[in-house]
């Protein structure tokens, strides 16, 4: 969650580095998690939202290895 948290702090970091496909691709995540909390549906909101999390940071961590390989 660090790699997650610093991203949160540095958004013009965040801007740079997401691709639109990305974001497109998180946006559907999010949608997933609205659409089962308006359904009520807690089970599934807490599974959309621990997958989009983990995708989340997967993708940060290998961004910040990518930027530590790349010095």
């Amino acid at each position: 969650m660090d790699v997650i948290n610093s991203m949160r702090v540095k958004p013009d970091v965040r801007e740079k580095t997401v691709a639109q496909e990305t974001r497109q691709y998180f946006a559907q995540q999010h949608q997933a998690v609205v659409n089962a909390m308006k359904a009520r549906d807690g089970e599934t909101a807490t599974r959309c939202m621990r997958e989009h999390l983990l995708s989340v940071q997967g993708r940060a961590s290998r961004h910040a290895a990518s930027l530590t390989s790349a010095t």
